[in-house]
C-alpha cells in the first residue's frame, strides 16, 4: 500500500474518457460528440473522478465549457441510484420475510454488492450535482478523495 505522500506527491495520470475523445475529434471533442457516445463512455468518465484524473486544468475547460458531459453523468447516476435502491430494498424485504432464497450463500454477496454499488453512485452523484451548482472543481476532487479514504478503498474498481 503506498504511504499518504506518496498519494499526494503522485502525477495525476491522463482521462481515459477526454483523452478518448481528444484523440478522435480533437479540441472541440465534447462539443461534437454525440449524447450517446458520452453515455456509452460514461464508465470512463466514473472512473477517472474516482482516481482523482479530471482535475487536471486541461480537462476542466471541457467540463466548464460543455455542460451536457456533467447533465448527462447525473442522470446517469440518478437512474443508477434508484435501481440499487430498489434491489437493496427489496433484498431487505425479503431477508426481514424470512424467503428461502436468503439461505442461499450468495444472496449475502449480493446484498453487499447492490450496497456498495449504492455507496459509489451516491459519492459520484453528490460530486456531479454539487459541481453542476457552483461550477468548483474542488467537489470533484472530493470524489477521489472519499473513496481513497482506508474504509472505502477498493470499492470503486470492483463496483464501476
Amino acid at each position: 500500500m503506498r504511504s499518504i505522500k506518496q498519494m499526494m506527491t503522485a502525477k495525476p495520470k491522463n482521462s481515459k474518457f477526454f483523452e478518448h475523445f481528444l484523440k478522435h475529434y480533437g479540441d472541440s471533442a465534447t462539443r461534437t460528440v454525440s449524447d450517446d457516445e458520452i453515455m456509452k463512455n460514461l464508465r470512463n468518465f466514473y472512473l477517472d473522478l474516482s482516481f482523482g484524473n479530471v482535475q487536471q486544468e486541461k480537462y476542466a475547460q471541457y467540463l466548464h465549457a460543455d455542460q451536457r458531459i456533467i447533465q448527462l453523468a447525473i442522470q446517469d447516476t440518478d437512474n443508477k441510484l434508484v435501481s440499487s435502491y430498489i434491489v437493496v430494498e427489496s433484498l431487505n424485504f425479503a431477508r426481514h420475510n424470512g424467503c428461502q432464497f436468503t439461505m442461499i450463500p450468495q444472496f449475502n454477496e449480493t446484498l453487499d454488492d447492490a450496497q456498495c454499488r449504492y455507496f459509489t453512485y451516491a459519492v459520484i452523484n453528490k460530486g456531479l450535482k454539487e459541481f453542476a451548482t457552483t461550477g468548483i472543481l474542488q467537489y470533484l476532487q472530493q470524489i477521489s478523495l472519499q473513496f481513497n479514504n482506508p474504509m472505502n478503498r477498493g470499492r470503486k474498481g470492483v463496483v464501476l
